[in-house]
C-alpha cells in the first residue's frame, strides 16, 4: 500500500529502515539514481550519493530519529544522473 502511494506522488519519495537501507522508493527517485527499484531496495544512500552528501543527510536523519522532531531542511544533492536537486530531508 505504501509503495502504491509513493508511486503516484509527483516528487521523489523513499522509506528507509533505521539502518538507512531503502525499503520503498518511487519511480522518480529511481530515475534520479539511474536505476530500478530492485537495485535500490536494501542499499543505502552511500551507494548512490557522494560521501559528503550522504554524511550530511545521514546526520539530519539521525537527529530526527533521536529527537522525534520534524525536520524540513532542504539540501542540494547531486545525483548519479549529474543533476543537482534541492531535496527535503
Amino acid at each position: 500500500m505504501l509503495q502504491a502511494l509513493a508511486d503516484h506522488a509527483p516528487g521523489a519519495i523513499v522509506i528507509k529502515d533505521l539502518d538507512g537501507r531503502y525499503l520503498i522508493a518511487n519511480e522518480t527517485f529511481c530515475a534520479w539514481n539511474g536505476t530500478s527499484l530492485e537495485n535500490i531496495v536494501g542499499k543505502t544512500m552511500y551507494d548512490f550519493l557522494s560521501k559528503g552528501d550522504a554524511d550530511r543527510i545521514s546526520a539530519q536523519e539521525r537527529k530526527v530519529c533521536d529527537t522525534g522532531a520534524v525536520n524540513k531542511e532542504e539540501r542540494r544533492v547531486t545525483y548519479p544522473d549529474g543533476v543537482t536537486r534541492d531535496v527535503m530531508v
